[in-house]
């Protein structure tokens, strides 16, 4: 076991349950800089370093635009440079852990997959970049190409969607198909609900596309549970929980094969990836129950 530090760095074990030995590690920490400071200085701060540091990113990724492989990996690159400013001035802390059929954390994950995850808080974008592997782009809304972060994203090879046109969608996940069934990326991130939640709970029914591309590309998908990023920074608010006692959880799930996936099984598949989050969030995070 690794100790923890107050710079955020890593306290890493490996837990025994009834499933065999689970890998998991911890980030971030509770910082006096977020108690002592008003919330609107920290705000302030940490902005100021966000749009700092993508500038940075967007400079170094001028020398690897015309390199697939590496450019990939410009989002965690900015994502390891800016996060630490999040720890200082806001607190928030992290846990991440893998399934026990997930042997030694990341480096067990599948060599390309689509990475489904449930999309509850602004604080996502940070949790998912921060964890997921090196190389892992996204499917994002095009909204954001006119703003530096869609830069970047678009820089990676993050594939971009009007959810307002739908022939465009579906060509959008076709190409996003194409580019991880190639191996051009490590990995593919879509959030299945479409967009993020307003209260933290998941929304239902899943959106299809992850289930198209999957069929499309024959790589796996793993689920990717995200729990208690809502209650630090929902989506109406601008208010953060500083120093917040609760610890966003992610969880990888087993990878789920898809190789003998098609439209015949289309809805199915769908309502099982569906059924895999309504299992392993937190009651306060599923669906409201129809009276």
């Amino acid at each position: 076991m690794v100790a923890r530090t107050r710079s955020g760095k890593r306290k890493r074990s490996v837990v025994s349950n009834d499933d065999g030995e689970e890998y998991t590690y911890d980030l971030g920490y509770h910082s006096w800089v977020a108690a002592v400071l008003p919330l609107k200085i920290c705000l302030a701060c940490s902005i100021a370093w966000f749009f700092s540091s993508l500038a940075i990113a967007l400079v170094l990724g001028l020398f690897v635009l015309p390199f697939k492989r590496a450019r990939a990996g410009l989002f965690k690159m900015w994502m390891m440079i800016f996060i630490p400013s999040a720890w200082l001035f806001h607190g928030f802390r992290m846990s991440v852990a893998y399934d026990a059929s997930i042997k030694g954390g990341s480096k067990g994950l599948p060599k390309s997959a689509i990475y489904i995850a449930n999309h509850s808080s602004s604080l996502d974008f940070l949790t998912c970049s921060r964890t997921m592997p090196f190389g892992t782009v996204a499917v994002v809304k095009r909204a954001l190409l006119v703003q530096p972060i869609g830069w970047l994203a678009w820089m990676s090879g993050s594939v971009f969607i009007n959810r307002k046109d739908t022939q465009g969608a579906i060509q959008a996940m076709n190409r996003a198909a194409k580019i991880v069934g190639a191996g051009d990326v490590r990995g593919m991130c879509v959030f299945p609900e479409g967009t993020r939640s307003r209260d933290g709970r998941l929304q239902i029914p899943f959106k299809k596309g992850a289930v198209h591309m999957a069929m499309q590309a024959k790589v796996p998908i793993v689920p990717v549970v995200i729990s208690g990023a809502h209650k630090i920074w929902g989506k109406t608010t601008w208010s953060i929980d500083q120093n917040s006692d609760t610890v966003i959880k992610v969880k990888f799930l087993p990878p789920i094969d898809t190789s003998d996936w098609d439209s015949s099984n289309l809805a199915e598949n769908n309502e099982m990836l569906q059924n895999i989050f309504l299992e392993n969030l937190p009651e306060d995070q599923r669906p409201l129950k129809k009276a």
